[in-house]
């Protein structure tokens, strides 16, 4: 009973000191249009999640939930902790839903900038050829890696340029205007706007919902220890 209550109290420990394992998850909800025409749908427009698994390795996961039939993301920008190289980053594993194109992986300042000039540390630029577009309601997930000891939290950094920003992430949305899209010839007769978000961090709670029933536990052990 003795060596069970200890092993008990150990568990906890652990658990309460942060010693086991805890994992983040950055949210961003792109709710901001800063500049050009804003989707037409409902905010967040679109959404991205970037979840620690192991160390060395997240989940990204991009969700144009909220945009309309015609419109499409082009680009999607996001930052890195300066300390680490974003051109060591790997994508792999993607999943998708939808038949748009992969995305190319920019990290050269020049292919890295958002509109008025938001300087981002790396971004996903996406087809923009009608038949391979990021659309409304497609997803994609990817596995990232590269970076020994990677996790979410290095990607929990703002970009900023005068009055826009700070921004956790930015997207830009082409094909926005619903009411010229009927009658366009092209692209260039619809509109295209750039939405941004800031970023929310939330801890993983598996963790740390099992810690009061190991402390009931030990609780428990110590009582009939004593009876």
């Amino acid at each position: 009973m003795k060596r069970s209550l200890n092993i008990i109290l150990v568990l906890a420990g652990l658990l309460s000191s942060g010693i086991a394992s805890r994992a983040d998850t950055l949210s961003f909800g792109l709710d901001t249009a800063y500049t050009g025409t804003p989707p037409e749908g409902s905010a967040p427009w679109i959404t991205a999640t970037i979840e620690d698994l192991v160390p060395g390795s997240v989940r990204l996961t991009l969700d144009n939930q909220n945009l309309s039939e015609q419109e499409y993301v082009s680009k999607w920008l996001f930052n890195l902790n300066p300390d680490l190289a974003a051109s060591d980053l790997d994508f792999g594993n993607p999943v998708q839903t939808g038949s748009f194109a992969l995305p190319a992986v920019q990290t050269a300042a020049s292919k890295t900038k958002a509109g008025g000039n938001v300087q981002f540390s790396l971004a996903l630029d996406f087809a923009t050829a009608q038949a391979k577009r990021f659309g409304a309601g497609e997803k994609l997930v990817y596995e990232i890696t590269g970076i020994p000891g990677l996790t979410a939290a290095d990607f929990a950094f703002t970009a900023q340029n005068g009055s826009y920003g700070p921004f956790g992430a930015a997207a830009h949305v082409q094909s926005i205007d619903p009411a010229n899209f009927q009658n366009a010839i092209s692209d260039f007769d619809t509109q295209s706007g750039w939405i941004a978000s800031d970023l929310t961090v939330t801890p993983e709670p598996a963790a740390w919902m099992i810690l009061p029933s190991f402390l009931g536990l030990a609780f428990l052990a110590r009582k009939r220890r004593h009876n």
